[in-house]
């Protein structure tokens, strides 16, 4: 989007001729440059904050904005400050109320997603310093515009350097304006290219009297408000064709391949690829399976003789096929091809050094972040997309070739804006790790948070305590004291016939 203002005719000093003009043939080349163009003239002070607000409505839906600004300017204690058409400036205490600050223009196009670009061919001499009415000693208007700070991704062009005049030209456009109206449409020209163009064409127009300048940093990718015309017949880096590679499909073939026994396959692959990567293999194994076959020795356990017939009729019947245990096993097959020693005309080390190349271009213009390990995977895959995609080139990804090295050498500078970790952030271009605050820390999910201080943790002892006596009982023996009583062998009794004698004598000899 695009917003251009003209003021020529102001109320209270002569008019200024020239940008109505600039300001129209300026409205015409943005729109040629598929911008939406708002175009407004003479605007006084509401008129002109008003459409400065609904722009910056406007502009947060954009990838790129632009504004342009043709008219008076100042510059009051290091601010610079666009004079609307109904300013009157009797005194230097009127100029932040009867003018527009250009901080106000800035932060207008500070919403859009990509590039923010300022056009002030305002730094002509100020008319109204003579009449103006100073009322603070401290304050100070000198010639021109101030320096300006800006945000990244923000880049303001002066018509004249801080300090010095831009001149309102004795033609139809000012130096300014002409110089860029000569370039801004051209294909291809990238834009701090452009505007040094213009700083050339205006330095010869006036003389080396007026120098443009810029102030404010683009961002690290090529820009263009037209985009280059690629011209078949000369370009200026030999285009990338899939057509033009006769080895692009070599990879994929020989992997349909490899493990094949039909000579006819390979006698294929030779014709089609006998330039590519895997022609020697390729050679190899069909020596290999042209060599003659010796026939295999078939050992066969006899158990019974209803077994042994079968095996017997086949080996004696031509007509018969053989068994699948006489055909020669893959790996048999596979394992007569000699292996290679690599050397230095080995297309399979040729290929990997072609694929390392690659991959350390693409980690030097930023669109990869791996090892060069000299394997072409996804992640390789996937970084030369990603170039192509930056730099608007079709490429083939599928598999490594010198043209895409080629055209990796041919580019100059980071091409990838580098992604950052979650716990990381980007500082001048590149991914720095985060740092927080004392007391807190740094999580997994990049934020800074509050440490918790852990709980002291105590150990509580349970004290058992014994009785002494009741300890020392437990370590005594127990004896326990059991009377034992002798068992009393008894006599048999003899017989009593009743005579006292016999009695007697049976007590006595009984104890």
């Amino acid at each position: 989007m695009a917003l251009v203002i003209g003021n020529s005719n102001y109320n209270q000093v002569a008019r200024l001729p020239n940008p109505a003009n600039d300001s129209r043939a300026m409205a015409d080349a943005l729109v040629r440059l598929d911008f939406v163009v708002t175009l407004q003239q003479d605007l006084g002070k509401a008129a002109m904050e008003q459409t400065l607000a609904d722009f910056s409505d406007a502009a947060r839906e954009a990838d790129l904005a632009v504004v342009y600004y043709a008219g008076h300017g100042m510059e009051m204690n290091g601010k610079n400050y666009l004079i609307p058409t109904d300013a009157k400036l009797k005194s230097d205490n009127r100029v932040q109320f009867e003018t527009v600050s250009l901080d106000h223009v800035m932060l207008a196009i500070e919403g859009a997603k990509a590039l923010k670009l300022v056009l002030l061919d305002a730094c002509r001499d100020n008319p109204f310093a003579n009449s103006m009415k100073p009322t603070n000693a401290t304050r100070s208007i000198s010639r021109g515009l101030a320096k300006v700070e800006t945000n990244p991704g923000m880049l303001v062009s002066y018509a004249a350097a801080a300090g010095t005049t831009a001149l309102d030209g004795d033609g139809k456009h000012s130096p300014y304006t002409e110089a860029l109206l000569a370039h801004i449409e051209q294909p291809g020209l990238e834009l701090s290219l452009l505007f040094r163009k213009v700083a050339d064409a205006v330095q010869a127009k006036t003389d080396g009297k007026q120098t443009p300048f810029e102030y404010g940093r683009l961002p690290g990718v090529s820009i263009y408000l037209k985009e280059p015309v690629l011209v078949e017949e000369k370009p200026v880096v030999a285009p990338v064709t899939v057509v033009n590679d006769p080895c692009r499909d070599a990879a994929a073939h020989w992997a349909a391949i490899e493990n094949q026994n039909n000579p006819a396959l390979f006698e294929d692959h030779l014709r089609q690829f006998g330039s590519c990567a895997f022609a020697t293999v390729a050679q190899a194994r069909l020596d290999t399976l042209r060599q003659p076959k010796a026939e295999p020795v078939i050992e066969t356990k006899v158990e019974s003789s209803v077994e042994t017939q079968p095996v017997e009729i086949a080996a004696l019947d031509p007509k018969v096929e053989e068994p699948a245990i006489l055909a020669p096993d893959n790996n048999t097959a596979n394992a007569a091809v000699p292996d290679e020693q690599p050397t230095q005309d080995n297309p399979a080390e040729d290929m990997v050094a072609l694929t390392r190349g690659l991959q350390e271009e693409l980690r030097r213009v930023g669109c990869a972040f791996g090892k060069a390990d000299g394997i072409w995977g996804p992640q390789s895959q996937k970084a030369l997309e990603r170039f192509g995609r930056e730099t608007k080139k079709s490429i083939d990804t599928e598999t490594p070739s010198q043209a895409s090295l080629d055209l990796l050498k041919s580019t100059t500078g980071k091409v990838c804006a580098p992604v950052c970790s979650v716990r990381e952030e980007l500082r001048n271009g590149v991914c720095v790790a985060k740092t927080c605050a004392a007391g807190q820390i740094l999580s997994k999910k990049g934020q800074c948070i509050e440490t918790k201080a852990k709980p002291t943790q105590t150990t509580k002892r349970r004290v058992v305590r014994e009785d002494a006596e009741v300890s020392q009982a437990r370590r005594r023996p127990v004896v326990v004291e059991e009377k034992v009583r002798p068992v009393r062998r008894h006599r048999a009794t003899p017989s009593f016939n009743g005579s006292r004698d016999d009695c007697m004598t049976a007590f006595m000899c009984d104890n």
